[in-house]
Order: C-alpha cells, then sequence, then structure tokens
C-alpha cells in the first residue's frame, strides 16, 4: 500500500475512506468476474453432461430400434419361410393331383384307343393288305406295324426315314389302278404312291401277308409289350423333305374297298377347312456325326396358348379424367378471356343464366325464316351512322354521355365517337325489337349489309323509327344507317353469337371425351388381339425353336469346319505344289471368289502382345468368336448400351413437361379464337337456297374461319388439278420384259437346234452375283437345274423343300430376270415375322417374290428385335425358301438403325470378304411387301443423272389372299393419288420422298442420310426425304411409277384406325416446326425443289392447324348453323367425287389395269370423310401418349459420343442365336473341335508353317469402321 499510495502529506480521513471503497469496490468486481467465470464453468460442464446422456439416450433407442428391427426381420423371414413351407406343400399336393390326374387320363387314352382298335381290326387287314399283299416294290422298302395301328415305313427306296403314315391320312385306295392315295405329314397336298409290278413268286408274298395280319390280331389281343412301342418311338424320325415314289401291292382283300371309300369321304368332310401343318425336314451335314440326333418337333403337335388380358382399364379412365379436366378448364379460360369474365356463366346483376337462357335453347338449331330472329335478349346497342344532325339532335335531349365511358354506365343513353367516321353507340335496356321498326311495316329493322340503298334519292330509301330512354325519345332516320346488336348482359360483353360458340366449344368437349373413350377401347381391343397372336407365337416358338436353333447351329459349325480345313490344307497343299481345293457346298462359289479377291490382297496385320497373335485373327472362324477382343467389345457395347438410358432421361422429363404446357396453351387459345372470330350474332337464313347461296359464295365470307377452311380446301383441290393436267400415269415396262422373253427364246431356240448344253457366260448375266457359277451349263429344256447351283444346295441342304423354294434358281428364266439388278440389293426389314402361320406365310411369299426379282445372295433380311437373341424362327423361314439369302439379326427393335447397320457394316464387311459384290444401289422393303416381278429399275436414268438419290415406288394395297375387301379397295385409291402427287413433284423438281413400304436408295446417300436420322420409327420415311432436302444441292428423288408394288393393307376398321392413329397421322404434328421452318427458311428461297414443295408444305401446316380447330369448329358450326353444315358436307363430297373421276378417266387413260372398281370410286369420298376422325385421335394420341415417350436419339450422336454401335462379328459364318450373349454353347455333341490337335500337329510336320501368321492363309480382315479392342 505505502508504495501505491505515496503522497508529500498525510490523506484526510475522507480521501482515505474513498480510497478504501475503490480498492473494495475492485476486489468485488474481481470476485463477482470470478464468480461469472465458475458459473460459465458450471454451464459448460452441465451442457457437456447432458450432450453426453443425450447420446447416450440417443445411442441406446438406436441400440433398441436395431434391435426391433432384427426382431421384425426374423419374424419376416420366419413367416416366409413358413409361406414357403405352405407353398411348397400345396405345390406338391396340386402336383400329386395333377400326377393322378394324368395317370388317370392316360389310363382313359388307353381304354380309348384299345377300343379304336378293336372297332377298326378289319380297317387295318385292308391296309395292311394294301402295303404287304401280292405286289412287291422294286425298292428295297421295310415296313412296320406299331402299336397304335399306324403303317410305319421304316426304309423307302434303301434310305432311312422312318416316316409314319397314318389310319388317317390314307384317302382312296383303288385295287383296278393300283394305287394308294395318301395325305402325308411333309406335304400339304395328297401324294400318290404308285405300285409296280414284279415277276417274284406270290407264294412267299402271301406267308408275309399272313404274318403281317398275325401282327395285327396280337396288337389287339394286347400280347405286343410295352418297351417295343418306346424302341419305336425312339426309332421314330422325321420325314423326307422329297419323298421319292413308293411301289404299294394289290389290296388284300377287295370287299374292304367300299368301306374304306365311305370311311375316307367322312374324314375328308372332317378335315375341310383345316391346314394341314408341313413337317420339318431333319438336316445331314457333312463332317458332324449327329447321332441320330433331336428330331425337330412337328408343327402338328398341340402347344397350350396363355390367356391374354388386355390393357389395364385404370389408364384409361386416368387419361379420360385427364382429357376432361383439360378441355373444360381451357374453356373456362377461354370464355372468361373472351367476355371479360364469368357473367356468360351467371350474371349477378340479372341474376340469370346466359348459357342457357341467351338465347333460349329451343331457339338455337331454328335458323330459317324471320321466326328465327331472336326478340327478346335483354340488351340491345343500337349504332347509328354519324351525321351532324343526328348528333346534334342527341345533344340537344341531353341523350349523350362523354366518350369513354363504360357501357354499364351508359344505358338509355348514347356514346358519340371520337372520329366523325365511327358509329354512334346507344346502350338500350329493352330488346331490340323495341328499339327499331321500319315506319311502313312496322317490322324488325332490316339488315344493313342486305339493303340496296340509294343515297341520291332520298324518298327511295325505307325509314326505320327507333326509340330510346323507354321512349321517350324517337327519331326517324334510313334503315341502311342502323345497325342493331343483341347482347346478353348490361355489361355488353357478350353476344348470343359468344353464347352460341361457348355452347358449341362445350359440345365438343363432351363429343372428344366420348370419342376418346371409344377410341382407348378399341385400341385396348386390338392390342389384346395383337397379344394373343402374340402369345401364340410365343408358345408355338418354345416348342419349335430350339430344334431349329440347334440344327442352324449344326450347319454353321459345318461352314466353320469346313472353313478350318480350307484355311490349314491350303497353306500345306499350296507349298507342295497342290493346287487347292473348295468343298461341292452351298457356299463354294463365294469362297471361290473369295479365294480369287483375297488371294491378291495383303494379310492384315495382327494383334499381338507377348509374341503371340489374338485369337481374333484365328484361321479357326470358330476361336474367333471365343477371343478376349470379340467378347471385350461385346461387353463394351452392353455396357454403353445400359447407360445410354440414363444419360438421356433426365432431357426426357423436362421435355415432357414444356410440351404438355405447350399443348394446354394451343388448347385455350384455339378454343378462344373460335369465340373471337365466330359471328357475333345468331346466323339466319331467310330460305335454304338462301343458305346454299351463301355458302357457295365463299368471297362474302367476313369470319376468318371461313377463309382459312377455304384456302386449305382450294390449295388441296388446285395441287390435285395440278397434278391431274400435268401428269399422265407411265405405261409397264414392257421393254424389260420384252429384252427377257427374247433371250430366253433364243437360248431355246439354239439348245434345239444344237442339242447339246449351252454356255452361259457372265457377259449374258452382265456381270451378275458370284452366287452364280462362272461355268454353268444348262441341259434339257427350260427350268433344268443348273448343274454348279442345284447340286451344291441340295449337298448341304438337305430339308430344302421344293415346294417352299418355287423358284427355280437354274432355269434360263431365272437369270434372265436378274439382269435388271446387278448392281442393287434388297433389305427388308423384319421384325418377328414368323410368330404365327400367317405371318410366315406373308414373310415366305415376300422372299419368293423378292427371288423373282433379285439374286437370292443381294437379299439380305435385316431382323431385329429388342433381345439379344432371334425371338422366332426367322432365320429358318429365310433359309427354307432359299439358303443363298443372306441373313442378319440386329439386337435393338429398330428398323432404320438395322438398315444402317446392315449398310454401313455388314454388306461392306462380306464384300471384304468376298461374299458377295459391292452393289451400288439398295431397294429397302417391308417384310410384307411382295415386289412385283416388273418391277422397273430405272438404270439408264441412275447412270446418266448422279444427281438422282433415290427412286420412289408407287404402292398399292392388297390382301395376302389376293381378295381386297371394300375397305382395302378404298385405301388403295388413297395410296394411287398419293403416288400421283408424287410423281407431280418429281416431274416438276423432285418428289419430296420415298414411301417407308419400298424405296430405292443409293447406297453412300443412305448412309450419310442414316447418320442424322433419330431412329424414330413415326415417319422414317418423311424425315429421309427432309434430310436430303436440307442439303439444298441437286439431289433428287424420281418416281418409278411404271411397276406399282402392292403392300398388305389393314382389312378392318379396328386394325386401320390403330395404324393412322398409333403411326401415319401422329407423323404430322410431328413434324409441325418442321414445315413452318421449311416455310420461312432464307436458304431455301434459292432452291427449286424447296420452292416446288413450299405448297404441300403449306397445306400440310394448314390441314395441322385445322386439325387442332376442327372439332370445336364442325361442332360449333352444327349448334350454330346445321343447314350451312349440311351444304358444306355435301360441296365437299363432291368435290372428293370430281378428284375421284379426273384420276381414273385423265390420270390412269393408258392403264386400265390400276383403275380401281365403280364401288370403291362411290365408297372413296366417305373413306375420305372418315379420315377426319383419324386425324383427331391421332392429336389426342400425340397429346396423351406420344409426348411423353422420349425422342430418338441420333445415329451421329450414338456413333460420335455415345459409341454404342453392335461390332461387328469377326466371321461371315455367324450363329446369331449366340452372337451378341457371347456365350459359348456345349458343342461337344456335335463337333469336339474345329482341327483335332493330332492333324494340325501333322499338318505342321508336314511343311506346314506354323501359327506365327508368317505364310498362312488371310484371315478376314477387321470390321470396316470399327476399331478393335487392344
Amino acid at each position: 500500500m505505502g508504495e501505491d499510495y505515496c503522497y508529500d502529506t498525510i490523506p484526510n480521513e475522507d480521501e482515505v475512506s474513498s480510497i478504501i471503497d475503490i480498492w473494495e469496490g475492485q476486489e468485488e468486481e474481481k470476485e463477482k468476474e470470478k464468480e461469472k467465470e465458475k458459473k460459465e464453468k458450471e454451464k459448460k460442464e452441465k451442457e457437456k453432461k447432458e450432450k453426453e446422456k443425450k447420446e447416450k439416450e440417443k445411442e441406446k433407442e438406436k441400440e433398441k430400434e436395431k434391435k426391433e428391427k432384427e426382431k421384425e426381420e426374423k419374424e419376416k423371414e420366419e413367416k416366409e419361410k413358413e409361406k414357403e413351407k405352405k407353398e411348397k406343400e400345396k405345390e406338391k399336393k396340386e402336383k400329386e393331383k395333377e400326377k393322378e390326374k394324368e395317370k388317370e387320363k392316360e389310363k382313359e387314352e388307353k381304354e380309348k384307343e384299345e377300343k379304336d382298335a378293336r372297332n377298326d381290326k378289319d380297317v387295318f387287314e385292308s391296309i395292311i393288305g394294301i402295303i404287304v399283299g401280292k405286289w412287291k416294290s422294286a425298292y428295297s422298302n421295310k415296313i412296320e406295324v406299331n402299336n397304335n395301328g399306324n403303317v410305319r415305313i421304316i426304309t423307302l427306296q434303301g434310305r432311312e426315314v422312318y416316316s409314319e403314315i397314318k389310319k388317317d391320312n390314307i384317302i382312296k385306295v383303288d385295287d383296278k389302278r393300283g394305287y394308294m392315295l395318301i395325305m402325308g405329314e411333309w406335304k400339304s397336298e395328297p401324294i400318290t404312291l404308285q405300285r409296280r409290278q414284279d415277276n417274284d413268286d406270290d407264294d412267299n408274298i402271301e406267308d408275309d401277308y399272313i404274318k403281317k395280319i398275325k401282327a395285327i390280331d396280337s396288337i389287339f389281343n394286347d400280347e405286343e409289350e410295352e418297351p417295343e412301342k418306346e424302341e419305336e418311338d425312339k426309332r421314330g424320325g422325321l420325314p423326307s423333305p422329297s419323298p421319292p415314289v413308293l411301289t404299294p401291292v394289290n389290296i388284300g382283300d377287295s370287299k374292304r374297298y367300299n368301306e374304306i371309300e365311305e370311311l375316307n369321304k367322312k374324314q375328308q368332310e372332317q378335315q375341310q377347312g383345316q391346314q394341314q401343318g408341313q413337317q420339318q425336314g431333319q438336316h445331314y451335314f457333312n463332317g458332324i456325326d449327329d447321332g441320330g440326333g433331336d428330331d425337330v418337333e412337328s408343327p402338328q403337335e398341340r402347344y397350350i396358348v396363355p390367356k391374354v388380358k388386355g390393357a389395364p382399364i385404370l389408364p384409361i379412365f386416368g387419361r379420360i379424367i385427364i382429357l376432361a379436366i383439360v378441355l373444360f378448364s381451357s374453356t373456362f379460360i377461354a370464355a372468361t378471356w373472351r367476355t371479360h369474365g364469368i357473367n356468360w356463366l351467371y350474371d349477378t346483376l340479372d341474376g340469370n343464366v346466359p348459357l342457357y337462357t341467351c338465347p333460349p335453347l329451343e331457339e338455337t338449331f331454328n335458323v330459317i325464316g324471320t321466326e328465327a330472329i331472336i326478340g327478346d335478349t335483354p340488351t340491345c346497342r343500337l349504332d347509328i351512322a354519324y351525321n351532324y344532325e343526328s348528333a346534334w339532335n342527341l345533344q340537344r335531349d341531353g341523350m349523350t354521355v362523354p366518350y369513354g365511358t363504360k357501357p354499364e354506365d351508359a344505358l338509355e343513353r348514347c356514346i358519340l365517337p371520337h372520329e366523325d367516321k365511327d358509329y354512334i353507340h346507344c346502350y338500350s335496356t329493352i330488346p331490340c325489337s323495341y328499339t327499331c321498326r321500319t315506319s311502313d311495316t312496322n317490322k324488325l329493322c332490316p339488315d344493313p349489309a342486305n339493303i340496296n340503298k340509294d343515297e341520291t334519292v332520298m324518298m327511295q330509301n325505307e325509314q326505320c323509327d327507333i326509340w330510346l330512354a323507354g321512349g321517350a325519345w324517337s327519331q326517324r332516320l334510313d334503315c341502311y344507317k342502323l345497325q342493331l346488336n343483341q347482347y346478353c348482359g348490361r355489361t355488353y360483353d357478350y353476344t348470343p353469337g359468344d353464347i352460341i360458340s361457348i355452347r358449341g366449344l362445350i359440345f365438343a368437349d363432351c363429343f372428344i371425351l366420348l370419342f376418346w373413350l371409344c377410341a382407348e377401347f378399341t385400341l385396348r381391343r386390338v392390342d389384346k388381339d395383337l397379344k394373343s397372336e402374340q402369345a401364340e407365337g410365343c408358345a408355338r416358338m418354345a416348342l419349335e425353336l430350339p430344334a431349329k436353333r440347334q440344327l442352324l447351329r449344326q450347319q454353321v459349325l459345318t461352314r466353320w469346319y469346313d472353313d478350318a480345313q480350307k484355311n490349314y490344307y491350303y497353306t500345306s497343299s499350296s507349298l507342295g505344289g497342290v493346287a487347292p481345293t473348295v468343298a461341292d457346298s452351298i457356299y463354294s462359289e463365294q469362297l471361290h471368289y473369295r479365294e480369287e479377291t483375297v488371294s491378291s490382297a495383303d494379310p492384315p496385320p495382327l494383334i499381338t502382345s507377348n509374341g503371340m497373335k489374338s485369337r481374333y485373327y484365328s484361321r479357326d472362324p470358330r476361336k474367333r468368336f471365343q477371343s478376349s477382343v470379340w467378347l471385350k467389345s461385346l461387353s463394351q457395347y452392353k455396357e454403353l448400351s445400359s447407360s445410354k438410358k440414363n444419360r438421356f432421361n433426365s432431357r426426357a422429363w423436362t421435355r415432357t413437361i414444356t410440351l404438355d404446357g405447350l399443348f394446354y396453351i394451343l388448347i385455350t387459345f384455339s378454343q378462344w379464337f373460335i369465340i373471337f372470330f365466330s359471328p357475333q350474332q345468331k346466323t339466319i337464313h331467310e330460305s335454304y337456297s338462301d343458305a346454299l347461296v351463301a355458302v357457295v359464295e365463299i368471297w362474302n365470307a367476313q369470319s376468318f374461319l371461313e377463309w382459312m377452311i377455304f384456302i386449305d380446301v382450294l390449295l388441296d383441290f388446285c395441287l390435285f388439278l395440278c397434278a391431274v393436267f400435268v401428269v399422265k400415269w407411265p405405261t409397264k415396262p414392257v421393254y424389260a420384259e420384252h429384252v427377257k422373253d427374247s433371250l430366253h427364246k433364243a437360248a431355246q431356240l439354239n439348245e434345239e437346234e444344237e442339242g447339246a448344253t449351252i454356255p452361259l457366260s457372265r457377259d449374258i448375266i452382265n456381270d451378275d452375283e458370284s452366287s452364280y457359277s462362272p461355268t454353268t451349263t444348262i441341259s434339257g429344256v427350260e427350268g433344268g437345274a443348273v448343274a454348279g447351283a442345284t447340286s451344291s444346295s441340295s449337298a448341304a441342304f438337305d430339308d430344302y423343300d421344293d415346294d417352299i423354294s418355287s423358284v427355280d434358281t437354274g432355269s434360263i428364266r431365272f437369270i434372265m430376270d436378274q439382269t435388271m439388278t446387278r448392281d442393287v440389293c434388297l433389305m427388308i426389314a423384319c421384325h418377328q415375322s414368323v410368330m404365327t402361320e400367317e405371318r410366315y406365310e406373308t414373310f415366305t411369299g415376300t422372299l419368293r417374290a423378292a427371288l423373282q426379282v433379285f439374286p437370292p445372295s443381294h437379299i439380305f433380311v435385316c431382323d431385329n428385335g429388342r433381345t439379344l437373341t432371334p425371338f422366332d424362327d426367322t432365320q429358318w423361314a429365310t433359309q427354307q425358301v432359299h439358303p443363298d439369302i443372306n441373313y442378319l439379326y440386329v439386337p435393338e427393335g429398330n428398323k432404320t438403325f438395322a438398315f444402317y447397320w446392315c449398310n454401313k457394316y455388314w454388306i461392306p464387311y462380306l464384300v471384304q470378304n468376298g461374299r458377295v459384290s459391292d452393289f451400288k444401289y439398295a431397294v429397302i422393303i417391308d417384310d410384307d411387301v411382295p415386289l412385283p416381278p416388273d418391277l422397273h429399275i430405272p438404270h439408264q436414268l441412275l447412270d446418266q443423272n448422279p444427281n438422282i438419290k433415290a427412286v420412289h415406288f408407287p404402292i398399292t394395297a392388297t390382301t395376302p389372299d389376293g381378295k381386297p375387301n371394300l375397305l382395302v379397295q378404298c385405301q388403295d385409291i388413297e395410296y394411287k393419288i398419293a403416288g400421283l402427287h408424287k410423281l407431280f413433284q418429281a416431274t416438276l423438281a423432285r418428289a419430296l420422298s420415298c414411301h417407308g413400304a419400298v424405296a430405292l436408295w443409293d447406297r453412300e446417300t443412305l448412309d450419310e442420310i442414316f447418320y442424322e436420322h433419330d431412329t424414330v420409327f413415326n415417319g422414317e420415311d418423311m424425315y429421309m426425304g427432309l434430310s436430303l432436302l436440307r442439303k439444298r444441292d441437286d439431289s433428287k428423288i424420281i418416281s418409278s411409277a411404271q411397276a406399282i408394288v402392292p403392300t398388305y393393307a389393314p382389312d378392318n376398321w379396328g386394325m386401320l384406325f390403330r395404324q393412322r392413329v398409333k403411326s401415319w397421322d401422329v407423323t404430322s404434328h410431328k413434324k409441325t416446326f418442321t414445315y413452318i421452318w421449311e416455310i420461312i427458311n432464307p436458304k431455301s428461297w434459292c432452291h427449286l425443289a424447296s420452292w416446288v414443295l413450299k405448297p404441300y408444305f403449306l397445306q400440310e401446316l394448314l390441314t395441322i392447324v385445322l386439325d387442332w380447330l376442327r372439332a370445336f369448329l364442325l361442332c360449333g358450326l352444327i349448334i350454330r348453323d346445321w343447314v350451312s353444315f349440311l351444304f358444306m358436307f355435301v360441296i365437299f363430297t363432291g368435290l372428293i367425287y370430281v378428284m375421284v373421276f379426273c384420276f381414273e378417266i385423265v390420270v390412269l387413260r393408258d392403264r386400265h389395269d390400276l383403275r380401281s372398281s365403280f364401288c370403291a370410286c362411290i365408297t372413296f369420298p366417305w373413306y375420305r370423310l372418315s379420315s377426319m376422325a383419324f386425324r383427331v385421335g391421332a392429336l389426342l394420341q400425340n397429346l396423351l401418349v406420344y409426348s411423353h415417350v422420349r425422342k430418338g436419339i441420333k445415329i451421329r450422336i450414338r456413333e460420335d459420343e455415345i459409341r454404342d454401335i453392335p461390332p461387328c462379328p469377326p466371321c461371315p459364318d455367324v450363329d446369331w442365336f449366340t452372337v451378341w450373349t457371347g456365350d459359348i454353347p456345349d458343342d461337344d455333341n456335335l463337333l469336339t473341335q474345329s482341327i483335332p490337335e493330332q492333324e494340325e500337329e501333322e499338318l505342321s510336320s508336314r511343311g506346314a508353317p506354323s501359327d506365327d501368321g508368317s505364310m498362312r492363309s488371310p484371315p478376314p480382315p477387321p470390321p470396316p469402321g470399327q476399331r478393335m479392342m487392344k
């Protein structure tokens, strides 16, 4: 203290006390601070403790929850186990019940068979007598009888066939002529087995006959044992695809002939209308020991088709509810927007419902005569043509209000105009019938538009009296200066015409809902039928496909085996000075051509690693598919394909929401547009003739809607008339047919004169495809088989059915028919084309028709699907028609992408391997388009003008049976008129596009077009034509109308409705913005073809706009003026009749073969008018369904960014059932290995080169356009 407080003088007590107080205050503050710190520390500790407690409690709760979850999971597992046990027990019980039922059924069937066998004993004796009687076969045939009583042919002319002839298949037996007529399972028509007489002893034959009769007796007496039956069933196989002639013996008991005749007649009556299945033949391949193998299951075997359920009903009603909300809400918004409020629904001032009372519903449809005029509307507006005298009188009497006053504030007053040219508007609260009357007749004032006024002579003008302010003010004026306007409320916002328009919109909303409800259930029924057909096909494929798939696998293995042998032996024989040889097979000519092309080429570089070459370049094709390079390419393709969907799904949602909002705005604006441009007053006609004149005198139309409809109809009709007067349908291509017939006759004459074989060189065939032998000779008359082609095909494909392949590829006519397609290939798009028997017949018919125009090696069947393996036996059906037709499968269910992959990768790969020639053009068709034999390909025009990039072929509608009904005939007229417009476009500059069913394209151009394609199915043909047009160069699409191509059209309204609503008419709405851009695009203004096509774009755009307005317009017109609606309907129908008869008489004046029937011409206009309903349905389909579908990805993006294009297989011979899966099937039973190891060692010991690839046969080069994985 002394140091701190040192003073010179002694302080006073006061000073001391103040110092002490200060010091004590400081100490108290320090203690307070310490206490605060202690309290804060205590608080922090308390908070920490509380946090710890809370954390512990949370951990305890978590542990409890975990324990509870574990308990629940355990309980669930126990419950599931109990359920599984119960289900297993139920399954066991059901299986036991099924087994018992099966046993009972087997017993019943055995009893029935025994009874039938006993009853048919005498008939069987006669049958055996036919076969083993007194007449003996000229060949070594072995015949037995099985336990079922059927005759089984074990050997036929020394060949094992194991064919069974059922008792039901014996149709007729003739004792005198000595033949037996049999309906065989391998044929769709009966065959005759003719006997041959032999001079052997009859005693031995009779002894054999007695033995056979005893064998039958033992069958009926149950002396045969079941193991023998099992051995015979195992021994049974398939009949030969081409059964030779039998020599049956004489009838043992001629007394049974009449009985057999009666039984056969009964059986024939029962079998009428039933289709005979075709028994598939069994393959026998060189180099494979099948050991009997598995038989192909007969199509006659029954398969269980599961029941198919239709689409769920709840989504249908969900879409209906959404559509109802959209329509009625947009109508409410449009009406409220137009009338500036909701007074149109309920008027708060007057307390009435204008929608019901103005005008009254009972007067809505009254449009003829003066009685139809509405005289009791609540309010009226009188418009007076401005003149000084009238304005001064109104002002003088105080009947005016200032300009700009609201109508509701100017009741019983007049508003003078701002300019002298406008009308004076007077607002009256009484009806118009009391506001203005004629002076002479005391009638309602007429419409000034119908008055012939004479301004020079005042006395000739009709005078009218007007009353305002409840009759307190009146004046007489010329009637032509007055205009009455009726209104439904004191706000003067909506007229009776507006209310009628709103009623029409509501009626249209109800009609659209009812129409779409019926459309939904129609589409549901059609889709259910298609699903039933699909289910039947699935059941059929489950039964037949496995065996066919195995046989196709055997065929591929045989080709790999022969190719491997050729590659290994080729090297060794070439070293020893021996020329290489190629086995005679169906692909021997292709391999021979491959030797010539590949031997001169340098071997491709090998991908090596640590001194070992990749198996991808092995001489054994089988090893190439097992290489790591190929498997890695497959895995990369699958990974990229799966990631592609996730990458673009986010954009799909944004696009869907944007389109939904845009569509709602368009619907609302369309309804507002109709209300705004509809007549404001009710339409009245003095008579029906006046109504007809008003419809015809379109130049007097005052509504914008009427002008838009008129322009659309006028543009369509004018374009058609221009096409009629410019285009003449070309005649048939008789020149090509004449050349073929001349060459055929010349060759036939030379044959007869020389009596020797005539060589056909490549000069005659015009450098035809190498699948025809260069040294082919023809012997005999026309239709003889070519030695090289026919023998090779039959050698490697034993089951080739002559009935299925009705085309003789060795005939002179067939070879001459191919000269017009020397540098053209055919690509056929297929998707589950043979699921059912009808589709099988349609597809094979398409292939047979194609063989009349193209060589088989020029045809490429482009199968595609959503799975990695083919879903049906399209490849089998293709080879049944002709084994040299090229087949490929693309694991993406898209027609455009399948064409792109075939044209871009597969055809060039086959060209590099010497299998096919390098085609310049490609014809693309669907699988239901049978090409006509006189198909004209304009080679001269294509050679002379390189700017021609595509050729359009007109199409005709037909049915598979060749008997089209009236609906198909109407579609035929529609197709031909569309072909006329394409021919007109091509005559002026170029056609807009080719038809999607058939078209010819330059292959290089086709690559460029497909590269920018979005692969969307709807409108893919239009997209291709527009892509070519956007190049703005001299590229052309011409039309070749000499030959018309048939296509199968829907023959019922359900399928037609589905086709148009879900596919064809949706395309127009999808391309709306494309049409707009083509009309206004500056680049198109300097392009001649674009100018020629602009009217068509404009006409299509107007049609799309009318599609949005059509339902509302027609329903509104029916409500407003049904008389004019009927007259317009009649006039438009008459115009369609004029178009049809002009087309039939003028355009087809030289093609009477293309003219339609009279009934079709009479019916066509009504069919054409029904297409309006299709357009409305397509619009709704686009709004509710199609807009939600994700847009396709362009191939350019997939090639450059995603890179998920399927890789090209490393060998031309491909097993398409395993190539995309990467699976290696178990082929040990078929072929142990392609080249045995011992044999390979022997080749090396004889001087064959090692496997380093230094002196070996060149393997196939890498697939073009695709980089190999390292």
